[in-house]
């Protein structure tokens, strides 16, 4: 026979006749309406020290009979610390212990954001703090003499804003669990894989429940009851427990599961980081795409501090992702993955590395949808998106795009200098243009939404990419040919096809294609990058030019690339001496020199952010 709310109260009562228990709630399935007949009751019982042991027992064996007993605080765990469990005719009654001033310390924490997973036993995540502060927003209070239970649990009913932006951010640790998983595939390690995915598959729901705004208090039910929020990615609790319950131990096996894991965190963080859109930019409207392109419904383009559409790190997995914080907070980077030495797995790895270190630094947000560039921005951030400068790591299989696409690649060239199986490079003798293969890679490049990139291409090659593209196409890092006569720099009339398409071409801060090569030239960079900006805007009008400097933070390890791997670059390349590049903190100073020259503020603005942030918007969405 069930327990009746008469005697659920008076029960009730008689623990708060007990010296230093201040209130008593039910708790768990039968609070929120969603238990069996079998379901247990679990009373909360709210206290301060001291608390009397002794009298709480003959409460319960009052309730429970003779054998009835009661813990001391703290013999269960440092967090469920401590309680009874009872049968009363014939029910499971099990009695919690929760420290009230403790309870509302995390109640002030959590506003701030704060919370933790701490170990305690039968909670194989980590026990989540902020369930003390949930389970008695979900609970019935049965009785509360003080009013103080009362009025927490008034409060709690609005999910702390704070609380819920820091739950979602933790979604990295999805993404690393995945990746870390993967290193123990080959020794066939089930048990660890297992227990990666558990910890991934936990922090999605905890996130899916932060950005709904709903308390989550246990691992148990958790993903079933993240599937049934309205923002659940497709089939997640289905999709969830297959991961776990098809493992499997072989490494084909193990794979499988790992990759249906990064399909479900990826959905999972698209589901979380849906936000408002950002202001609309206001430089000129580009010349118009072909039509089918004009007429597709664009999300407005996100307003950014600076877009570099293109810079380097070293690539090596250790790479110090940290040097990216030289561009300032709201900036949008584009940094390279790999060109045509690097395979898919070293090109895959080199992205999962520095996503991962760049979420653990704090400072960046790797950009998986537009409407993370508007988060970056609020929330001042650095906005961080991948490139590949060849279409080798794709190895051949167009389908490969969509990989590197998950993986956060946005830009992608199809060759690097010389001729591959796509097209042909600006080294090249003998310019035959791009390929049938290449052809193929623009069209799926255009279904996945990744932007088509001539830098580093022939002429031929280029044009016939602004030909082939249905979507705006850019060169990330290209000057002109006019201004300076190198075979990397773009002619007038790639430029123009460029424009066509509603592309941007970014002028690059790289000397030997700026022909200020000097050491000691820096100021004369900057107004190089200046000449380069004014001459395009004359060319094709200041909706089709930007920035991407090239900028190599491995400096050192470019100009060892050079002598190393000469098969790659020419005469061009290492007729100048080593190479010099505009830092990000030079670059920084060229919008006052364009100012000096009579560009206004919207120009500048343009050029600094909003022609790139304009075609994201056109080729993403």
């Amino acid at each position: 026979m069930a327990l009746d709310d008469g005697f659920l109260q008076d029960m009730a009562q008689q623990l708060c006749e007990v010296s230093g228990v201040v209130g008593v709630v039910l708790g768990g399935s039968r609070a929120r309406g969603v238990h069996t007949p079998e379901s247990d009751y679990d009373i909360g019982i709210y206290y301060r020290r001291p608390l009397d042991i002794s009298a709480l027992g003959d409460v319960a064996r009052t309730l429970a009979g003779p054998r009835a007993a009661v813990t001391d605080i703290g013999v269960w765990g440092p967090w469920v610390d401590g309680g009874a469990w009872l049968t009363i005719a014939d029910n499971a009654v099990d009695w919690l212990y929760r420290d009230l001033d403790r309870v509302q310390r995390i109640w002030t924490g959590v506003q701030e954001g704060a919370y933790g997973f701490p170990a305690q036993v039968g909670h194989p995540f980590g026990f989540a703090d902020f369930a003390y502060v949930g389970e008695l927003a979900l609970s019935i209070v049965l009785d509360d003499p003080t009013g103080e239970l009362t009025a927490l649990r008034a409060a709690a009913q609005e999910y702390p804003t704070a609380l819920s932006e820091n739950l979602v951010r933790r979604l990295w640790e999805s993404s690393f669990d995945v990746y870390i998983a993967r290193k123990a595939v080959g020794r066939g390690d089930a048990t660890f894989v297992a227990g990666c995915l558990f910890r991934a598959i936990e922090v999605c729901a905890h996130a899916l429940h932060a950005r709904a705004g709903r308390w989550l208090i246990n691992e148990k039910g958790a993903v079933a009851a993240a599937g049934r929020l309205s923002i659940a990615p497709e089939n997640f609790t289905y999709r969830a427990q297959s991961i776990i319950g098809t493992l499997g131990t072989t490494p084909a096996e193990l794979v499988r599961a790992l990759d249906a894991a990064d399909e479900l965190v990826r959905d999972t963080v698209l589901a979380c980081d849906i936000r408002p859109s950002a202001v609309v930019v206001t430089e000129p409207a580009p010349a118009g795409p072909e039509p089918e392109a004009a007429s597709r419904t664009t999300p407005a383009a996100p307003k950014m501090v600076l877009w570099e559409q293109h810079c380097c790190l070293p690539l090596q997995e250790n790479a110090d992702v940290t040097e990216l914080a030289r561009y300032p907070a709201g900036s949008f980077l584009s940094v390279n993955i790999g060109y045509s030495p690097q395979s898919k797995a070293q090109a895959s790895a080199l992205g999962h590395a520095f996503r991962r270190n760049a979420l653990w630094d704090g400072r960046f947000r790797p950009v998986q949808v537009l409407d993370d560039l508007t988060a970056a921005a609020e929330d001042g951030m650095i906005a961080l998106a991948f490139d590949l400068e060849d279409s080798g790591p794709l190895e051949g299989e167009v389908d490969n795009v969509r990989h590197f696409y998950d993986l956060g690649v946005r830009t992608m060239l199809p060759t690097y200098n010389y001729a591959n199986a796509a097209g042909c490079g600006c080294l090249d003798a003998e310019d035959t243009g791009l390929s049938a293969y290449g052809r193929d890679l623009v069209r799926e490049m255009n279904a996945v939404g990744m932007t088509v990139d001539g830098s580093h291409c022939s002429i031929r090659t280029g044009l016939e990419l602004a030909e082939a593209s249905e979507r705006p196409m850019i060169y990330s890092h290209a000057n002109f040919k006019s201004l300076w006569s190198h075979p990397r720099n773009i002619t007038d009339d790639q430029a123009r096809a460029c424009a066509a398409t509603g592309g941007v071409i970014g002028i690059n801060g790289v000397g030997i294609f700026l022909g200020v090569n000097g050491p000691e030239q820096h100021r004369d960079r900057v107004r190089a990058i200046a000449d380069h900006i004014a001459y395009g805007v004359d060319l094709v009008g200041v909706a089709h030019i930007g920035v991407g400097s090239d900028y190599s933070f491995d400096s050192a390890d470019f100009n060892l690339e050079l002598a190393t791997n000469p098969q790659a670059f020419s005469e061009a390349y290492t007729a100048w001496g080593p190479l010099q590049w505009v830092p990000p903190e030079d670059l920084l100073t060229v919008p006052a020199e364009l100012m000096r020259r009579g560009f206004d503020d919207a120009s500048i603005a343009a050029i600094f952010g909003g022609n790139f942030a304009r075609v994201a918007a056109q080729v993403w969405s």
